[in-house]
């Protein structure tokens, strides 16, 4: 089985989706749920990559920054039968998040 991308950089650097072209549709249910999860660390710890970024900015002349938190962003297509947010519960709890050190979000929508 070989590796999918399902995004990468055309010519210009421009990030591009690698999806069938409107119009062309697949053995997949058009209904079927996506849920979005976004990761980050908990406020009260340091987020050194954040602290990293915030100096760069600074130093490249973005003084209106004022913090930069680093995360994570997911999403997860998903079968349309079961219960989609006990699933993504499941999945942040046992996989994606570390509960001891990260905070999660998500939410859930037919795509």
């Amino acid at each position: 089985m070989g590796y999918y991308c399902p995004h990468s950089r055309n010519t210009t650097g421009a990030w591009v989706s690698n999806s069938q072209p409107s119009g062309v549709t697949s053995g997949y249910n058009s209904r079927m749920p996506k849920a979005r999860i976004y990761i980050t660390l908990k406020p009260s710890l340091l987020d050194a990559q954040g602290r990293v970024l915030e100096n760069a900015l600074r130093q490249l002349g973005f003084e209106t920054v004022q913090g930069v938190r680093v995360g994570k962003y997911l999403e997860v297509d998903l079968q349309p039968d079961g219960d989609p947010h006990a699933q993504v519960e499941a999945m942040c709890q046992k996989l994606l998040a570390n509960p001891v050190i990260e905070q999660y979000r998500y939410e859930v929508s037919d795509s």
